[in-house]
This record gives C-alpha cells, structure tokens and sequence, in this order.
C-alpha cells in the first residue's frame, strides 16, 4: 500500500535541500535550523517559520500514539502502554525507511517528536521517546484532553492511530471522516484480556457499597463489550477505515 501511494498522485512536501521553495510552515522538534524562513518569523513577532519544498513522490505519515491515563493499566506482563509503545517503534522504524514519519504522543500533555525521515534521526527519536514516557509516567490524568482533539489537524497523506479507544463517540467518528479526506486512515486499538473477557471474581470491595462481579455481570460485560467491537470493527469497514485489534498479553504482539 505504501509503495502504491508513494508513486500515486500524491503530492507530498518534505524539508528538502536544493529545491525551490513553495511554501512555509511552522517550526517543528527536528526541523534544520537552516531552512528557518527568517523572513515570515521576522514579520510573525512570535512564531518561528521553516521553508517547504516540495518532493513528488514523498508520503508523509502521522503516527498518533495515545498514552493517556487508561493505557497505563494491564492484567498481564506488559500494560497497555507497554503495547502501544513497542507497535509505534516497529511501526516507525519501518515506515521509516520509505515514507516520513510525524509522531506525536498523547497524553495530558501533548508531546511531538522529531521528524523521522530514514535512519538519520532514529537516535535523536527514541531518546525524545524515551524523554517523554518518562514526564508522562510521572504525571496524573486529571483534565486528560479528548483524543478527537487530536486530530484536528492532520496534513499528511497517512493517519496512523494507536490507542485503546476507551472515548469512542460520534465525536471521534465524525473527526475521523474529515481526517479520511484525501488519505488513508489506520487504527490499531490495544486492549487488555481482562477487557474482552471481565474474570469473574469475588470479594473485591469498591468503594462503601461493595461490589462483587459474578457470573451475571460478566455476561452483561461480555455482551456489552461485544457489541461495542463489533459497532468499531463494521464502522471502519463501512467507512473505509483500516482497523487492527491487538491483545496486550504476555507475548511481544498478539493479533
């Protein structure tokens, strides 16, 4: 798919040495302090400007990795977090080599990435990672910003989702058909076994008035969860979506 989109109609724009400039943009983690535009940043007072140049045959990939509050959590060896993080490595070391990769995390606070476009930046990717999930493991996930605010804005030719997609609404639906517009779209939801299955388990207390999950609740659980996989899974299909489901278990990736 991404060779074909590649050599496709696609118009895609990249910082690039040697070639005429067509437009700017603002100034990203990673971006050469060489293409800066001092022109429009003198004239902008408060915003720092980046020359685009243009590249054919280039596609450009936004990879949206959602580390909110709820990923922090798991039944297994490996959290939810765990999961996503190491998707979103293989995912970007191999789009990577061929297409160029935006990366931002989400979380309480957004945090973008250096741009990623083949191997010359991968050190200076993963140590920003790495930086980032270590703010964000310290930080609480009071006020956490809704993941249809993140994709307000998305440019590139490829929109890459990683989540676990607890806040799925028509809000996120509907953001997500404006952001379909002109690319594709990919979701990978990661969720936890106890997620799909709910153990049943007794004399766990929650709070003053108690609760004890048994087999009654597990099955309106069951039936309630299935519903609402089977409601994302026909959306995506009927909508032209791409859609992966991975278990967050004991092995590296469970498809």
């Amino acid at each position: 798919l991404g060779e074909g989109l590649r050599f496709g109609a696609y118009a895609g724009k990249a910082l690039e040495v040697g070639a005429d400039v067509e437009e700017s943009r603002p100034y990203q983690q990673g971006d050469p302090v060489r293409l800066i535009n001092w022109r429009l940043t003198a004239r902008a007072h408060d915003q720092v400007f980046v020359k685009y140049q243009p590249k054919p045959t280039e596609l450009r990939a936004k990879l949206l990795v959602d580390l909110r509050s709820s990923t922090w959590q798991g039944t297994r060896l490996r959290l939810k977090s765990e999961q996503i993080v190491r998707i979103a490595f293989q995912l970007a070391k191999h789009l990577s080599e061929s297409v160029v990769v935006d990366t931002q995390l989400w979380s309480l606070i957004p945090e973008s990435l250096p741009i990623l476009r083949g191997r010359a930046r991968w050190s200076a990717w993963t140590q920003a990672f790495h930086s980032a999930l270590l703010a964000i493991a310290e930080s609480s996930g009071d006020h956490e910003i809704p993941l249809s605010e993140a994709l307000t804005q998305v440019n590139d030719q490829w929109l890459i989702v990683i989540s676990d997609f607890v806040d799925w609404d028509e809000q996120l639906e509907s953001v997500l058909l404006d952001a379909q517009n002109g690319r594709q779209v990919l979701l990978i939801q990661v969720l936890d076994q106890a997620e799909l299955t709910l153990p049943i388990t007794s004399g766990i207390s929650l709070g003053d008035g108690g609760f004890q999950a048994n087999s009654a609740h597990q099955l309106a659980y069951q039936t309630a969860m299935t519903a609402y996989l089977e409601h994302l899974t026909s959306w995506c299909s009927t909508m032209g979506i791409v859609y992966w489901r991975v278990v967050a278990g004991d092995d590296a990736l469970v498809y």
